[in-house]
């Protein structure tokens, strides 16, 4: 026996073999990459719809306290319904919310421009979730339909968001026109 010849042969990966680990991993990327795009848009219509829902749950719970007052019909009355610590909220003649400002007697208890969109939302929604602005410098963007209804598209992804009916208290999914 040789003492001074070492046995080289099993001491690495053939070219063969690297090329056949590199393939397989390229196979595994491209079936996984996709996976990863959906989750992003999953998460994004997720976040629209909890949203939505926190939204509806604040419209109800304001109208469950207005009608547990006694369903004020007076403007003066519902011009200034306190929701909750600080908040005041106006409310149609419907009993809807319609907007909410720091100062009682607004000129309208109607939700009719963007301005009143805003403060309804701000007014309803917790302090530290999602913020909306009439631009783009928030979550979401606000903007006034018409008819006194309100539409909040997300920022990040302006194909989602929903639309606020004060008349009925409704939200409803936003579905863009193509």
């Amino acid at each position: 026996m040789n003492k001074g010849v070492v046995d080289v042969k099993n001491k690495g990966f053939t070219l063969i073999e690297l090329v056949v680990v590199i393939v397989i991993l390229g196979i595994l990327a491209a079936v996984a990459l996709p996976k990863f795009i959906d989750l992003q848009d999953d998460a994004r219509q997720k976040t629209v719809l909890a949203t939505k829902a926190a939204l509806k749950a604040g419209v109800d719970l304001a109208r469950s306290k207005w009608l547990v007052l006694g369903s004020p019909t007076d403007a003066n009355t519902r011009d200034d319904v306190e929701i909750s610590s600080g908040v005041v909220i106006d409310f149609n003649s419907q009993g809807w919310p319609s907007q909410s400002y720091v100062t009682a007697g607004a000129d309208a208890l109607t939700l009719n421009n963007v301005n009143d969109c805003l403060s309804t939302w701000q007014a309803l929604m917790e302090e530290n979730s999602q913020t909306v602005a009439s631009n783009t410098s928030e979550d979401y963007q606000a903007s006034y339909l018409g008819s006194q209804n309100c539409r909040f598209v997300l920022v990040e992804d302006t194909e989602l968001g929903f639309e606020y009916d004060s008349l009925t208290g409704e939200i409803t999914n936003y579905v863009p026109v193509p």
